[in-house]
């Protein structure tokens, strides 16, 4: 607190009122002088109240004492429109009222639009847009091409095995059996387990000893009697070296360019996945299939079944990681030229940066994840599930769940109905009374689909089927699955709708901000000034004065006798004996 001056100066002393010099002329200028400040002297007689000088702190800034004067204050000075009318005392009342319902009006529809763009950008919506229509063929990879026979056991094989199966010999009716249901698994798929039904009134006890998969293994084609005359990017090749034995649904097959293969490649300097460089006849994979190569059962029961099979080859045309489900049958003694279009797409990295429960797709940085290998997963899990085994001539073998013994087969003809029908399902609630497999598997990030095109040529007086494939042309469509919404764009959309309905923007924020604080400054400081008050006076102060008129005043008197001026008229009464 500043202390506080009274000055009260009249400078009475003989050299400044009254002169002494005896220039005339100085005198004249002297006695004006001082009449001045007799003219003010008098009117602080007059007037009674004497001014008391206050060095006040001019650097205290605003002070708002409460929250009304705030309010005010920040009505009045910030940019938002509308809000200066509600404070203004020159408006009427009515005129005040209308702008208050109007500027509450404003802001209940801003924050409804606001409210509902925050939940569309927690929905998190996603769309997809073709980025290139010219995307070219060279940088995609070839399709994995898999190649299964109508009849996927050469039964040579299958006799040359029978000893070592059944070493001690064995009873007729179980080895008619074993042939029986190697009949049946060398034409049937996943879900055709009712082709066993004829294994529910027989005892198969003895045969549980028996690895069904590696059997099927050892009875596939010969790969250099099946396959032959092989073509690749421009050059011939020895078929065994670009086709890899490949577990399907089908059971054992062939396949080229599959990475997920049961053999490895014999190249391992070779780039994977292969890519063609050209489109067009003889600029992809050429193969020649002799289905006349693979030996049929002789024995009666099972030739009897084999009759209706049709010879042909099931062709499966899928990405190199993907295990292969389902495909297309032609038939033998066919010049088939399959034609290949591509469309490929990939997530942008904020689609991948989304929450898991609200990504479209699947996404694995090592690119193995897809969604058809992701059902036949699922479908081991529901049969694992059931039948507490794994049908590993089907499916990837796994250490959690144990092969399939030809026991287990009663069990997966029971369940066939339910192995026969999926439903993909994303989510965590599972529809319990829905009787399928529930596979949760979302579509992978990134995508390659190949659609095929077909252009068949009968040949006559032969078994054989030469199949061509390659791609239609030289681009391809790609396409990015992107968010709707950004954080950017919601952003930019909220500052559009607090402008349009308020006609705010970042600075007014950054003013309540200010206010705010001011208001908790301003707060502390009267708290400390209320603390303070007991030991200072008050920093304005009147005082009321009686002054004393001036005795015995002539100017042209060479020296006048001084008279003190009381300013409290108190003291003057006190000290009568001295006039």
């Amino acid at each position: 607190m500043e202390a506080i001056r009274i000055e009260l100066s009249m400078k009475c002393d003989s050299g400044e009122l009254y002169g002494t010099t005896e220039n005339p002329f100085a005198v004249i200028a002297d006695m004006k002088s001082s009449r001045r400040k007799l003219r003010k002297l008098m009117r602080v007689v007059r007037n009674g109240v004497t001014r008391i000088k206050f060095r006040a702190n001019k650097s205290q800034g605003k002070q708002f004492n409460t929250i009304i004067q705030t309010l005010n204050y920040f009505c009045t000075h910030t940019t938002i429109h509308g809000l200066r009318h509600i404070v203004n005392p020159e408006l009427h009342i009515i005129e005040r009222f209308l702008w208050l319902v109007v500027f509450v009006i404003s802001s209940t529809i801003a924050s409804n639009v606001i409210y509902s763009l925050a939940l569309r950008f927690q929905d998190a919506p996603t769309v997809i847009d073709i980025e290139s229509m010219h995307y070219g063929t060279s940088y995609l990879p070839f399709p994995s091409v898999t190649l299964c026979p109508n009849d996927r056991v050469d039964w040579n094989r299958a006799l040359e095995l029978e000893p070592k199966i059944f070493p001690n010999g064995t009873d007729k009716a179980s080895l008619e059996t074993f042939r029986k249901i190697l009949g049946k698994l060398s034409m049937m798929s996943f879900g055709d387990f009712d082709e066993l039904d004829f294994l529910k009134n027989q005892n198969v006890h003895s045969l549980a000893g028996i690895n069904i998969t590696q059997v099927l293994y050892e009875v596939m084609p010969r790969c250099d009697q099946l396959l032959s005359s092989c073509w690749w990017r421009n050059a011939d090749r020895n078929c065994c070296d670009i086709f890899q034995v490949q577990k399907t649904e089908y059971g054992f097959c062939y396949s080229f360019n599959s990475e997920v293969a049961q053999t490895p490649p014999t190249d391992p300097m070779e780039s994977w996945p292969r890519r063609a460089s050209g489109y067009g006849d003889w600029t992809g994979v050429k193969v020649t299939i002799h289905l006349g190569s693979i030996t049929k059962p002789s024995h009666t029961n099972s030739s009897d079944s084999n009759a209706k099979q049709v010879d042909g080859v099931v062709v499966i045309i899928n990405e190199p990681h993907v295990w292969p489900n389902s495909g297309t049958m032609i038939p033998s003694g066919s010049r088939v030229s399959m034609s290949l279009q591509c469309i490929s797409g990939y997530a942008t990295r904020r689609v991948l940066e989304l929450d898991k429960d609200k990504q479209p797709c699947q996404y694995d940085e090592n690119g193995v994840y897809h969604q058809e290998t992701c059902l036949s997963l699922c479908k081991r899990y529901w049969v694992a599930k059931y039948c507490s085994c794994n049908p590993s001539f089907f499916f990837p073998a796994n250490n959690r769940f144990r092969d399939c013994t030809i026991e287990d087969f009663i069990c997966l003809i029971t369940y066939n109905d339910l192995f026969n029908d999926y439903i993909v399902h994303f989510g965590d609630d599972y529809p319990h009374d829905i009787p399928s497999m529930i596979c949760n598997c979302l579509p992978e990030c990134d995508y390659y689909i190949y659609n095929t095109q077909f252009s068949n040529v009968p040949l006559h007086n032969m078994n054989d089927i030469m199949l061509d494939v390659h791609y239609l042309g030289q681009t391809s469509f790609r396409y990015k699955t992107d968010i709707v919404i950004s954080q950017m764009d919601l952003l930019v959309s909220f500052g559009g709708i607090i402008s349009l309905f308020l006609g705010g923007s970042l600075l007014s924020v950054i003013e309540l901000v200010y206010y705010l604080v001011s208001v908790m400054f301003s707060s502390l400081r009267s708290r400390l000034k209320t603390k303070e008050e007991p030991r200072n006076r008050s920093s304005v102060m009147h005082v009321h004065t009686r002054v004393l008129p001036i005795l015995d005043y002539n100017p042209l008197k060479s020296r006048a006798r001084k008279i003190p001026i009381f300013t409290n008229y108190g003291l003057a009464e006190l000290n009568l004996n001295r006039y």
